[in-house]
């Protein structure tokens, strides 16, 4: 029968556990929910009649709220429950879930009732979460009280009658989806592809899994709170059967983020797109085995208050013990060739010391726009395999590896392992330095000096942010020629070393920038911070100072560090122009946003490596500006802070808003040709060419490269039409 729209049921499941059923129903009592909903399982067998019939006679003694109670005649087990979601959504626009070893905080109903209303329009979200498995102290700089995963949790949920109509078709026939789920993506977790094929091979039984399967599938997101709000008491129980699931979860230190007093304020997610920082830790978090023994002690622990002391003694111990017996071995790749050309033509033999993640990532998968050393990892493979290497790669920080072969050519980043790994190769073979910045020494005194100034000036005694721990002093000696990101002004903080090449860091091709959309006039008094993290490093402090007396506006995307967000609370968070967007997905629907609403990017940054994140806005035609030390040349269509001071950038800020729409379009259009073509992929691609080349020839005079022998050209791969 029809129902009031307006009203949210919280619908129960329960099985034959009496008394958590009980207590999660106190729990709702004292929540104000509009309806109740339980639906209680049929027994398996004789020993459960009893405990399922206490179960039904609790659920009829609920008298405090209009309720609908459902009595299965047979047991249906895991698959029966979504059945259950199907019965309810026929009838209501939208419902929340929780099963019986789910105990809601007082806070859990109103915050998914809230959050319903606020994204029911957002049809790219399936579902609000009210579990969070990951400890609070990851969103310790995170400025929401939600944040977008890939993988969905069923403990304790929410949805709306659309997505759930969207999704239902797919959960009878999911293992027709992702190649008969041989190519499940890892986005939501490396070990939903094996649940999902353990599911049809019918040794276990999750809808959830099914679930997972098809919003994957449908490329829908589910957003989860930053605060737990409810505790799963029934981990290391089984209910309806003990699934290998089931032993995971008893192996996982669960519970660890459960916020139990009311929320208040809730800090509203304005982009939904995925989170790929957030979905990397939680991949890591469900691969991640733990320690069965110590979890066990540690719940038995914490119900003792006087035993606190020994709790976080064990916390520690278990920490430790975790790395040191579960720390996965370093992942190292071996005869990598990238190219769709004959492998016969590969002679010789490179190492590649970077980072090896890249290298799982397709172009399309989200988590490939996270930082640009995915495409710069990618992209030195290739130019080795043009050059004639076959390539093997390890991590940079993997100081337990060993060259075993003979290698022609070492190109290796970080001062914590090349000069090791440069002195077990021969003399015979050429080593490259890749920098990503500016000279250590004089990137780690700018930082110095920032935090310096602003202990002075401010009376904030901050640590600094982004200091290169691992002295470079070794690997630049040890090396036959350093090839780097920047420009000429990164090059003379390397003017001790030779040779010393730089090469433009890379816009990565995108094709959404549209001048003739874009409203110039309304964006010229709008700024952009789009950084990662060190927030004093690259001068956040003084853009905050700056724009207290303006009224131009500041919008900020990046992570802010508590401390710095204590020290510049008041400006952060209560002044009209400065709006606090947090970090956002690169290419995302709120990305673009933002690239149409402001006409400036603005970085006053003490040491770059020719700075990424202001050539990602120039690719969408914001205008840089940007200090000296940002390593970029744009005084052809940008503006240089000289000196990089609060009162410059206050006069810069100023004679800027007062350009006219067709000067700040001209620049525009002159900033995203330069994007185009200067900081092209195929401009980064054969400057780096060009640059190990030459290293490798003045080491070997005479030494000619495969693409020369075999009479192979070096294409340049330019995706960008000419101009705008």
């Amino acid at each position: 029968m029809p129902r009031d729209s307006s009203v949210v049921p919280c619908v129960v499941f329960a099985f034959n556990r009496p008394d958590n059923l009980e207590t999660v129903l106190a729990a709702l009592r004292a929540q104000d929910i509009d309806r109740l909903i339980v639906f209680v399982d049929g027994s398996r067998d004789d020993a459960d009649v009893e405990l399922v019939e206490r179960s039904r006679a609790i659920a009829k003694d609920v008298d405090w709220v209009d309720r609908e109670l459902h009595f299965r005649d047979q047991n249906r087990g895991l698959p029966g429950l979504a059945d259950n979601v199907s019965t309810v959504m026929s009838v209501h626009e939208s419902a929340i879930f929780v099963e019986d070893d789910c105990l809601p905080m007082p806070s859990f109903y109103s915050f998914m009732r809230q959050t319903l209303a606020r994204y029911e329009a957002e049809s790219k979200v399936f579902s609000i979460g009210g579990y969070q498995p990951i400890p609070y102290k990851y969103f310790k700089d995170y400025p929401y009280s939600l944040v977008s995963s890939a993988r969905f949790l069923c403990w304790a949920w929410a949805t709306w009658q659309d997505r759930w109509a969207l999704v239902a078709p797919y959960l009878s026939s999911y293992w027709e989806l992702f190649d008969g789920l041989t190519n499940v993506p890892e986005l939501a977790g490396d070990d939903l592809g094996s649940m999902a094929r353990a599911c049809a091979e019918g040794s276990d039984e999750s809808w959830a899994v099914k679930v997972a399967i098809s919003t994957l599938w449908l490329g829908q997101v589910h957003l989860l709170p930053t605060r737990g709000l409810v505790r799963n008491t029934g981990i290391g129980g089984g209910t309806h059967r003990e699934s290998r699931r089931s032993t995971h979860r008893r192996e996982r230190g669960h519970n660890n983020n459960v916020y139990e007093h009311s929320l208040e304020n809730i800090v509203w997610l304005e982009n939904v797109e995925l989170n790929s920082d957030y979905g990397e830790r939680l991949r890591q978090f469900v691969a991640t085995p733990g320690l069965p023994l110590v979890s066990r002690v540690k719940s038995v622990l914490r119900r003792w208050p006087l035993l606190v002391s020994l709790w976080r003694s064990i916390r520690y111990t278990e920490s430790k013990l975790r790395k040191r017996l579960f720390k996965p071995p370093p992942e190292r790749l071996y005869h990598l060739d990238l190219r769709e050309g004959r492998s016969e033509l590969l002679t010789k033999r490179a190492l590649l010391s970077y980072v090896v993640h890249p290298f799982s990532i397709p172009r399309d998968d989200p988590r490939f726009l996270r930082h640009i050393n995915i495409w710069h990892a990618q992209e030195i493979v290739r130019i080795l395999n043009q050059l004639g290497y076959t390539v093997d790669v390890v991590d940079f920080r993997d100081t337990s590896f060993v060259p075993r072969k003979r290698y022609d050519l070492f190109v290796g980043h970080g001062g914590i392992n090349f000069q090791r790994i440069a002195q077990r190769l021969p003399d015979s073979a050429a080593k490259i330095y890749f920098s990503t910045g500016c000279y250590w020494k004089f990137h780690n005194g700018q930082e110095l000096s920032r935090v310096a100034a602003l202990r002075e000036r401010r009376g904030v005694d901050l640590p600094p942010d982004r200091l290169i721990k691992d002295s470079e002093e070794g690997a630049l000696l040890a090396a036959d020629g350093v090839v780097g990101l920047g420009n000429g002004f990164t090059r003379h903080t390397y003017a001790r070393f030779s040779p010393v090449t730089m090469v433009n860091s890379t816009a990565l091709f995108d094709d959404r920038y549209e001048p003739d959309r874009k409203h110039f006039d309304k964006g010229r008094k709008h700024f952009l911070y789009f950084a990662g993290a060190g927030n004093v490093h690259k001068g956040l402090d003084l853009l905050l100072e700056a724009f207290v007396g303006l009224e131009q506006d500041l919008w900020i995307c990046s992570s802010i560090d508590q401390r710095f967000a204590q020290a510049y609370s008041d400006e952060l968070h209560n002044r009209s122009n400065v709006h606090l967007v947090g970090w956002i997905q690169p290419r995302s629907a709120r990305f673009y946003e933002l690239m149409n609403t402001c006409d400036w990017v603005i970085l006053p940054s003490c040491a770059e490596g020719g700075s990424h994140s202001v050539v990602e806005c120039m690719n969408q035609g914001l205008i840089p500006v940007v200090s000296r030390a940002c390593g970029l040349d744009v005084e052809d269509y940008g503006v240089v802070l000289d000196p990089c001071t609060i009162e410059e950038m206050v006069r810069v800020v100023r004679k800027l808003s007062l350009l006219s729409p067709a000067e700040c379009r001209h620049m525009s259009v002159s900033a995203r040709k330069a994007a185009a073509t200067r900081f092209s992929e195929a401009t980064f691609s054969q400057s780096m060419e060009e640059a190990m080349r030459a290293i490798v020839q003045k080491k070997l005079p005479g030494t000619r490269d495969a693409s020369q022998s075999q009479g192979m050209v070096f294409e340049k791969r330019d995706d960008y039409a000419d101009g705008d």
